[in-house]
């Protein structure tokens, strides 16, 4: 029997086997906190209040999430947004909504790389999730006979403007991880 640790908002847990740590919250709000080694963080989606997961790193340490309580759940029902930081509103984290105030934060993970790796997820069993998951985070598709209607018509008599010339704005962020980027 594997031993499970549930945690509180900060405290370590998770119990080590061959795949490394598997870490779970309880049915309260909790922070889980990764491990530098492959990590399975768990969430039930029907009661696993607000958490959120820090330290998620599924391309450098093979780290998966475990979806649990989805017998009678419709994954189409979630809702995912970006989570924005700061006043410059750098996006740094995804929100997973399942709706009745249970709702995953994904910290360090953007919606848009969800969609790119809905192999991220897995099921109780350790089944991939990823048809599912990536139907969810698919983008909504306009028909093409509705998307041609949308454009507007072009005109075709307004000459075109110049764009006045402008200086480029670089932005330097400066990320916890040490690294920094320049935009």
């Amino acid at each position: 029997m594997e031993d499970k640790k549930p945690i509180g908002a900060g405290q370590p847990s998770g119990a080590q086997d061959a795949m490394g740590h598997r870490l779970e919250g309880t049915a309260g709000d909790d922070f889980i906190q990764g491990t530098a080694s492959q990590d399975t963080f768990v969430f039930d989606v029907t009661n696993g209040g607000n958490d959120a997961f820090l330290g998620f790193d599924a391309i450098s340490h093979g780290d998966r999430i475990n979806l649990t309580g989805l017998r009678g759940y419709d994954l189409s029902e979630m809702e995912v947004s970006p989570v924005t930081l700061g006043p410059s509103g750098f996006i740094g984290a995804a929100k997973l909504d399942f709706g009745d105030g249970n709702a995953l934060t994904i910290f360090g993970v953007r919606p848009d790389m969800l969609q790119e790796h809905s192999d991220w997820f897995v099921d109780d069993d350790g089944n991939s999730l990823q048809s599912q998951m990536a139907e969810v985070f698919a983008p909504e598709e306009i028909p093409t006979e509705q998307a041609a209607e949308a454009l507007p018509e072009p005109d075709t008599e307004a000459p075109a403007e110049a764009l006045p010339d402008q200086e480029p704005v670089i932005h330097t962020y400066n990320f916890t991880s040490g690294g920094e980027a320049t935009i």
